[in-house]
Formats: C-alpha cells, sequence, structure tokens
C-alpha cells in the first residue's frame, strides 16, 4: 500500500549559488516553501570559489531548515549537479577511500562536503537536479547573484 505525504509534511527548498572569479567574491540563495509559508534567505563570502559556494547553499539552507523542520521530509533543487553527483553517488566512496578520488587525489572542499553529509543524514532530503529559469529556482538565482555585492571576510 503506497502513502501519500502531505505536504505540510514536506519542505520544498530551491537553492543556488553565484561566484564571480576576478572578485572571489561568492553568494547563495534559498527559497524555501512549506504549506502557505515561502520564506527567502541569501548570504556571501569574499575568497571563494563556485564549488565552494554549491556546497556552502546547500549546508546554510539544510540548517535553516534543521532548526524548525528536521522531521520533515526535504526536497532540495538545485542545478548543480557537482553538489547532488557529491552527495548522492561520491561521498561513499570518498569516505571509503579516506577522502581520495578514484585518482587518489585529495576530494577539494572536504571541510564542506563532511558538514553536507553530516545534514544530509540527519534529515529526509530528496535531491532533485532542476532546470535554470524554473520559478523559485530562478529566484534562489537572483537572490544568489544579489548577495555577491554584500562584502564578508
Amino acid at each position: 500500500m503506497k502513502t501519500t505525504v502531505e505536504t505540510n509534511e514536506i519542505v520544498k527548498a530551491y537553492i543556488s549559488a553565484s561566484c564571480t572569479v576576478q572578485a572571489q567574491s561568492g553568494g547563495w540563495g534559498a527559497v524555501l516553501i512549506r504549506t502557505n509559508k515561502r520564506i527567502e534567505r541569501y548570504g556571501s563570502m569574499a575568497h571563494t570559489t563556485s564549488n565552494q559556494m554549491a556546497l556552502i547553499s546547500a549546508i546554510k539552507t539544510l540548517e535553516i531548515i534543521k532548526k524548525n523542520n528536521s522531521n520533515k521530509k526535504i526536497h532540495i533543487t538545485t542545478i548543480s549537479k557537482y553538489v547532488i553527483e557529491g552527495i548522492t553517488q561520491h561521498i561513499k566512496n570518498w569516505k571509503l577511500k579516506e577522502w581520495k578520488t578514484s585518482t587518489k587525489n585529495p576530494v577539494l572542499n572536504k571541510d564542506l562536503w563532511i558538514q553536507l553529509d553530516e545534514l544530509n543524514q540527519s534529515m529526509d532530503i530528496n535531491w532533485i537536479r532542476g532546470d535554470r529559469g524554473q520559478g523559485e529556482l530562478a529566484k534562489s538565482e537572483a537572490l544568489a547573484r544579489d548577495a555577491r555585492a554584500i562584502k564578508k571576510h
């Protein structure tokens, strides 16, 4: 027998990251939706990379969700293939190989992957690959771009 999950039991999060190589400035944005509640969150960081910002976007979003909704099912939608494949496919092997890649090189951004993995294991998360321009995902992209202008050190 298949059970359905009430929408009140699901938190939908649309996350994005943005980074300028020249300025080494990055931003992240998130749109979170549960039932009739919708919130937008964003932040920035200096001296960063696109991949780091993609991970930080996921980490910050999950930290926000965990505060009030850790028992809910979570749907994270992102365009970041790096994050989705890393957290759903590669991380198990990285841990087994003591944080080395298949080519025996150290996994880049290991500290961020560890944080994301801990959050991922503590909640019921479904990682979804979205498309650019998709409604709330486009809004999270705009938040991330705008957040880059906020200087953090």
